[in-house]
């Protein structure tokens, strides 16, 4: 009786500890109480005053909730990012259709280190990114106010605040004043678009997507669209 006594005992709190297993696996946690995250490869923040501001393990793990998803474009899906510090980021994460570029981590780094160094008052500022596995994260600030279609189209973002057309016009102006900046630099915006503009809290227009013009340019060798790029109906201008 004591031997089957025994055996029930042991075989109980196999069952008790695989059952654990179980579900610390599904729950991402390893038998040290860590949560299982992504391997980080390589990482970068090109402002300096913000280096102790921004965590990219924080970055990644935001990335990974649905909660925290912004915006969906063609090239990549935006999401907000809370710092320990306090500080918003907003990060977007580029397609995994362009995955080549992750490839090709050297020229990556290299072109978003020249891209860094863009400064306009209406172009939006790339502050870092962040690779892992084969995913490429860009970091930029955020925006509360959204994007420009938001702000035209989405009642509920701002429903005591419709645009004027003094108002419209400024914002046309800036778009127009980014992507002339652009231009003159020899870089044509493949997807420009309201979706890719965003607004400060001044409500002053900043052109987004800056960055994927030159990371999914066909004509450089560093992406695998073979095809027109931008948004469906989309064609970017000549110089």
């Amino acid at each position: 009786m004591l031997i089957f006594v025994s055996v029930t005992v042991v075989v109980l709190l196999f069952m008790m500890r695989e059952r654990q297993e179980k579900a610390a696996k599904a729950a991402g946690i390893s038998d040290d109480g860590t949560s299982s995250r992504p391997s980080i490869i390589a990482g970068n923040v090109f402002v300096e005053n913000l280096r102790q501001a921004i965590e990219f393990d924080a970055v990644v793990k935001a990335t990974l909730k649905d909660s925290n998803k912004i915006s969906c474009g063609t090239f990549s899906t935006v999401y907000k990012a809370d710092m320990p510090s306090g500080m918003i980021l907003s990060v977007k994460r580029l397609r995994s259709m362009d995955r080549t570029i992750v490839h090709h981590q050297n020229k990556m780094i290299r072109e978003l280190e020249r891209l860094s160094k863009l400064s306009h008052d209406h172009l939006m500022r790339l502050i870092g990114y962040v690779i892992y596995e084969d995913v490429a994260l860009l970091l930029h600030d955020y925006f509360l106010n959204g994007t420009l279609a938001q702000y035209l189209h989405d009642s509920t973002k701002q429903p005591d605040c419709k645009p004027d057309w003094p108002t419209r016009l400024s914002i046309a102006i800036g778009v127009a004043e980014g992507l002339a900046f652009l231009h003159h630099l020899a870089i044509i915006h493949l997807d420009i678009s309201s979706g890719n503009i965003v607004l400060d809290s001044n409500f002053k227009p900043l052109v987004g997507e800056v960055e994927i013009s030159k990371l999914l340019d066909p004509s450089r060798g560093t992406a695998s669209i073979s095809a027109v790029a931008g948004s469906f109906g989309y064609i970017p201008p000549g110089i």
